[in-house]
């Protein structure tokens, strides 16, 4: 092979980290870096090899190295000069410039060159007039600043100027060909094949396709596979030549995993020669020698399929792994952990390998002694809240888990069935409460997170996995030794009473009735979000234009004791039981049988008795109905976590924290289902939608323990001093009062209720300028024009942390509700 090579005159971006393909080289280029393609002279039908820019700056410097030159701009006073010289000779009339491509001569020219040959060389040179020219050949490319002009009657006019049968001289050459030829027009037809060949080859008739993963040595083995996954990589190649080596499938395995394992962790130095390629049967194939069964290519046998009395090929996929070896994912855990979590936590999580129990007891204990909530710690961040957060730049301070992560009762696995209590109160060393934990200030530098980080995930934002992470996981299960138990006497009789007296209730399976439904969650965006992206101005149904997504399963009705709940002026309240086939990843349907409330709408008359019958809706009424309010309950969340943004960022500031406890509260996860019959129509081939239902999750205690903190109709709350929630109260109007600031007088959340961990059923009321007929029937615009004469500022208003301007009181009729309201810097 030529050890010559053409250097593509074309910049490529990377769209993905790769690794330099010179051999001597294999540097990393990072995403969105220039590489540069590069391929022989004598290969059409080879691959260009991707170098980065230091490699290619190393192959311009090779003898033989040829590339096109780059074009210098033309000079205008050159080509003036160059037009006014051709005119001057020419006539009054002159004819139009033709362009001539630079050092081209043609057939006259070296016949005219030919000529001018001295025949004192010993034997006389004669040249025949009527044979055959030679071709125009190319010169030596002289580069100018201008392009060469030339007027082809100027130049006729001059040779004629010479007399006939004299030739012009070297000065006055003339040309039968000048400007563009009929060689140009296949121009563009050779650029883009010779482009093609120098970005990549042409396929081969018979190709495989690859399934690259990383993996690592160690671990809990997992089906046929013999190491531990992480990280999430795993990619895949189609139109590979079928007869590839074993160690062309190793370099295609480096090129494209190596790059996602150091973005995986760039802090760690990864020793990439140290990985190990490996194909399904676990053969390592940067050790393997081609036998003859392989000399066709490494997997080429296993494509060809028996037909008639011979073989046939069909392609397939093929799956091989990029191991990395134990003792160098040990290092890297080590590291890490030592990088991140000092030595407590190292020497927390070797003795969590040591033993189990009392170990991983004394790290939840450990983990809760550092937060700072009376009663459980937050649940994790859901993952839409997660990404929000991000989006908003909001900093991880802890406020509970109705600002921190929006779900204090609720955990995210799907296999919990026990709903813990929500904590009510944020610890903020209040004077009132001498026997609770005094909190210092928190700092952007003593902001910890109450879930410890897995080890396979820490590095990335965003990745939290339990305090039980073992990483790798034990391969033996670990026995802790427990005395032999001896039961009470009194207590295994009466177990045993009971166990044997058990029988089937009936009316749990007999009175229920199963109906599919199509789920929609309602997800809880922030507002910068909304304002930001279209799609989430509302919430939406359709797929290509919602974050919401859809879940298909069922829906019990009957058969729970009390299952109906009551009724209000607008709706009817039951209890029912979701079994979703794909569970949802936070919120409501994350349990594989969860009870939930459905809430329908009602058209009886006011006055009569709300205990049933109901008289119903129209299925498409219904839906529309249903639909408002579940758009409401989106635009509410949204407006609640943009005070609770401002909330932690105004703590985050403050010199000192609050004299008084932040209450932790939240709206209720909710979602829409429509509900399909037992059997379709008649009529119809497929079921319609018969039914809609709103779905909340369940509150524990609201039917003793519901209350009513504002009225949509008053900014004022309803609860007197004394009177259960008006701490809460006293915070919801603080609320309304954030929201209207934020906001500039638009609009804010009113008609609170629910109990003092979660609310329901809310309002979105608007100022008149906006519009009429908004959202619900419950949005009274009056009460946002009235809003800072009405509004009664409370000790949360007056905190000199939130930094809020007063309203009412001795404040009444000072603004109006449509002029926009004008706040400090500092308080945004």
């Amino acid at each position: 092979m030529s050890s010559f090579q053409l250097v593509a005159p074309l910049t490529e971006m990377a769209s993905e980290d790769r690794v330099c393909e010179r051999t001597s080289c294999n540097n990393a280029i990072k995403r969105g870096s220039f590489y540069y393609p590069v391929t022989g002279l004598g290969s059409s039908t080879r691959a260009a090899r991707r170098v980065c820019p230091s490699c290619f700056e190393a192959i311009l410097k090779r003898p033989g190295t040829a590339m096109r030159a780059k074009d210098q701009p033309p000079d205008p006073q050159a080509i003036r000069a160059a037009v006014g010289a051709s005119q001057s000779k020419s006539t009054v009339d002159p004819p139009p410039l033709v362009a001539i491509p630079p050092g081209y001569r043609s057939a006259s020219e070296v016949l005219a060159h030919s000529d001018r040959v001295p025949a004192t060389s010993g034997v006389g040179h004669h040249v025949q007039r009527n044979a055959m020219l030679p071709p125009s050949l190319p010169v030596a490319r002289q580069f100018h600043t201008a392009p060469d002009v030339r007027v082809p009657a100027a130049q006729w006019s001059a040779a004629r100027s010479l007399g006939p049968g004299s030739l012009p001289g070297p000065s006055r050459m003339l040309s039968n060909a000048s400007g563009y030829s009929k060689h140009h027009a296949s121009y563009m037809t050779e650029l883009a094949r010779w482009s093609g060949s120098a970005r990549s080859a042409l396929p081969p008739a018979e190709t495989i396709s690859l399934s690259i993963s990383a993996l690592h040595e160690g671990g809990t083995r997992r089906g046929r596979l013999h190491g531990t996954p992480f990280g999430n990589i795993i990619e895949g190649k189609k139109g590979i030549d079928a007869h590839i080596p074993a160690s062309g499938l190793v370099a295609i395995a480096r090129e494209i995993i190596n790059p996602r394992v150091i973005a995986f962790c760039p802090e760690f130095p990864w020793r990439v020669d140290e990985f190990m390629v490996r194909d399904d049967s676990w053969v390592d194939l940067t050790n393997h020698m081609d036998t003859m069964e392989t000399r066709l290519g490494y997997f080429y046998n296993d494509c060809l399929q028996r037909k008639g009395k011979g073989f046939t090929f069909k392609s397939r996929q093929f799956p091989i792994y990029v191991v990395i070896p134990q003792s160098q994912w040990m290092e890297y855990e080590q590291q890490f952990i030592a990088k991140t979590d000092g030595p407590t936590t190292s020497s927390r999580i070797r003795s969590t390998r040591k033993t189990d129990g009392p170990t991983t007891s004394s790290r939840i204990r450990s983990t809760r002694k550092t937060e700072t909530w009376s009663t459980n710690p937050p649940a994790r961040l859901s993952s839409h809240r997660q990404r929000d957060s991000e989006s908003d730049d909001d900093l991880p301070f802890l406020l509970g888990p109705s600002i921190a992560s929006g779900h204090p009762s609720r955990s995210p696995s799907p296999s919990s069935h026990i709903r813990p209590p929500a904590p009510l109160f944020l610890i903020t060393g209040s004077k009132d409460s001498d026997n609770q934990m005094q909190v210092p200030k928190p700092t952007a530098a003593a902001i910890v997170s109450p879930v410890a980080i897995g080890l396979k995930h820490a590095h990335r934002s965003g990745s939290i996995a339990s305090v039980t992470t073992k990483s790798p996981p034990t391969k033996k299960a670990i026995v802790v030794k427990q005395e032999p138990f001896s039961p009470d006497r009194n207590s295994l009789h009466e177990a045993l009473r009971i166990g044997g007296a058990a029988d089937l209730d009936t009316t749990q399976y007999l009175k229920s009735s199963i109906f599919q439904i199509d789920f929609y969650p309602i997800p809880t965006v922030s507002i910068k979000l909304i304002l930001k992206s279209p799609h989430h101005r509302k919430f939406d149904l359709d797929p290509k234009k919602s974050v919401t997504t859809l879940h298909t399963g069922q829906l019990r009705l009957g058969g729970l004791e009390e299952s109906f709940l009551g009724a209000g002026a607008f709706k009817s309240a039951d209890l029912a039981m979701l079994v979703l086939s794909n569970p949802t990843a936070t919120g409501i349907g994350t349990q594989s049988r969860e009870v939930i409330v459905i809430k329908r709408p009602h058209a009886n008359p006011p006055g009569q008795l709300l205990n049933g019958p109901f008289k119903r809706f129209a299925v498409k009424e219904e839906s529309e109905k249903l639909f408002r309010e579940a758009n409401v309950l989106y635009w509410a969340k949204a407006l609640f976590k943009l005070a609770e943004d401002f909330i932690v960022k105004k703590l985050a500031k403050a010199d000192e924290p609050p004299p008084f406890p932040i209450p932790s509260i939240r709206f209720v996860d909710a979602g829409l289902a429509f509900r399909y019959p037992v059997s379709p129509n008649r009529g119809s081939r497929a079921p319609s939608i018969d039914c809609t239902y709103l779905c909340e999750e369940e509150i524990e205690g609201a039917r003793t323990s519901f209350i009513k903190f504002i009225h949509n109709g008053n900014c004022v709350p309803l609860l007197e001093p004394g009177e259960t929630g008006y701490e809460v109260a006293q915070f919801l109007a603080f609320t309304q009062h954030v929201q209207y600031i934020k906001t500039k007088g638009s609009a804010y959340v009113s008609d609170y209720q629910g109990t003092t961990s979660l609310l329901t059923d809310p309002q979105i009321l608007t100022h008149p300028d906006i519009g009429h007929d908004l959202f619900c029937e419950g949005n009274l615009e009056k009460a946002v024009e009235l809003f800072e004469e009405e509004h009664v500022c409370n000790r949360f208003c007056k905190w000199p942390g939130f930094n809020l301007p007063p309203f009412g009181g001795s404040f009444k009729g000072k603004g109006k509700a449509s002029d926009p309201v004008v706040v400090s810097s500092d308080s945004e």
